[in-house]
C-alpha cells in the first residue's frame, strides 16, 4: 500500500512538472512573439506636415495678389482688389506660420503613445480602440477613445491651412486631428498607408502590453 502511494506521488510530482515546463515552454513562446510585434516598428516615429503645403499657399498668395492688383487698376473693381489684397496678406501670414512646416514634429508615435502637436498631452495607445483616418482637402484622423479616459486639451492656432485638434466628449469619446498633409522621411502619406503605420503601432502597444503581463508571471525573465 505504502509502495503503491510512493508510486502515485512520484507519478503526480512527474505531472506537475511537466505541466509547469510546458507552461514555461508557452510563455517563452508567448513572449518571443510580443517581441517579434515590437520589432516591427520603429521606438520612434516622428511625422512632419508636408511641404506642398508650403507651395500651396505660395502659389495663393501670389494669384491674391495678382488679381488685387488686376483688380485695383480698375476703378470700378477696386473695392474687390482691395479684398483681394486682404487675402493675400492672410495668405502671406500663413505662409510665414508655416516656414518650418516640414522640419518640426506634427505627430509622433510610440509604441506607448501618440503625440500630436495641438494637444497638451499624449494618448495612450492602450485607450484607442478605433481609428479612422479620412483624406481630400484635409486629411482627418478621428479617434475613438474607451469610455473614461481622462481628455487632453487642444491648442489651435488661428492662420491658413494650420493644424487643428478638437475633442468630442461623449461615453464613448474622440479625438479628431485634421492637417492639410504628412510626410515621412520626405514621403508623402496617403490615407491607406497612415492607417497601416497607426493599426502597426496599435499592435505594438498590445503587444508591449501583454509582454510586460508574461514577464510578471515569470520575474527571474
Amino acid at each position: 500500500m505504502i509502495r503503491r502511494d510512493a508510486r502515485l506521488f512520484d507519478m503526480a510530482e512527474s505531472l506537475t512538472e511537466a505541466f509547469a515546463q510546458h507552461s514555461v515552454e508557452q510563455l517563452h513562446l508567448a513572449a518571443a512573439e510580443r517581441q517579434r510585434v515590437l520589432a516591427t516598428v520603429p521606438d520612434v516615429t516622428t511625422l512632419v506636415l508636408t511641404r506642398r503645403v508650403q507651395r500651396k499657399l505660395l502659389c495663393v498668395t501670389l494669384l491674391m495678389f495678382v488679381l488685387g492688383g488686376l483688380c485695383l487698376g480698375e476703378a470700378n473693381s477696386r473695392l474687390l482688389g482691395g479684398a483681394f489684397v486682404v487675402c493675400g496678406l492672410f495668405f502671406c501670414a500663413g505662409l510665414w506660420q508655416q516656414r518650418h512646416a516640414s522640419r518640426q514634429p506634427l505627430l509622433r508615435l510610440t509604441p506607448n503613445s501618440l503625440w500630436f502637436r495641438n494637444l497638451d498631452n499624449e494618448l495612450a495607445l492602450r485607450d484607442i480602440v478605433q481609428a479612422r483616418v479620412k483624406g481630400g482637402r484635409q486629411l482627418s484622423i478621428t479617434l475613438t477613445l474607451r469610455e473614461g479616459t481622462a481628455l487632453p486639451s487642444c491648442h489651435n492656432a488661428f492662420g491658413a491651412l494650420q493644424p487643428k485638434a478638437r475633442v468630442r466628449r461623449a461615453r464613448r469619446p474622440q479625438v479628431q486631428l485634421s492637417m492639410p498633409g504628412l510626410e515621412y522621411r520626405g514621403q508623402w502619406l496617403d490615407t491607406q498607408r497612415l492607417i497601416n503605420l497607426l493599426l502597426s503601432y496599435g499592435a505594438a502597444a498590445q503587444a508591449k502590453e501583454e509582454l510586460l503581463a508574461i514577464r510578471i508571471l515569470q520575474p527571474r525573465w
